[in-house]
């Protein structure tokens, strides 16, 4: 079996990007695979992809801007549980997207 393909982009690749052309989630799937080297980013990729679809068809129905972001902020941090790790601001898997997907709190 032949290893799969990286979905990250290349460290020394990302200073010669412009803002906009920076892929920020593979970004930070890239730093956090700096502390968890075993890190799949494809598992994260998961995660993401199943928020989105179960978003999809209410946000899409929604007109408003403001009406978007208020399904979005409630399926995320009213359904999911995701939410702001206020007793533990300073701990370091706050910053680790893999972590904040695992234990919904960052």
């Amino acid at each position: 079996m032949s290893p799969r393909p990286s979905l990250l982009p290349d460290w020394h690749a990302l200073p010669r990007l412009d803002d906009e052309a920076v892929p920020l989630f593979a970004s930070a799937l890239l730093i956090a695979q700096d502390e968890y080297p075993d890190l799949d980013p494809r598992d994260c990729e998961a995660v993401i992809d199943a928020h989105v679809a179960s978003l999809r068809s209410d946000v899409d129905a929604l007109h408003s801007g403001p009406l978007k972001m208020q399904a979005i902020n409630a399926r995320l941090f009213d359904e999911l549980g995701y939410a702001g790790n206020h007793d533990e601001y300073y701990d370091p898997r706050n910053s680790y997207l893999n972590e904040v997907l695992e234990r919904r709190l960052g």
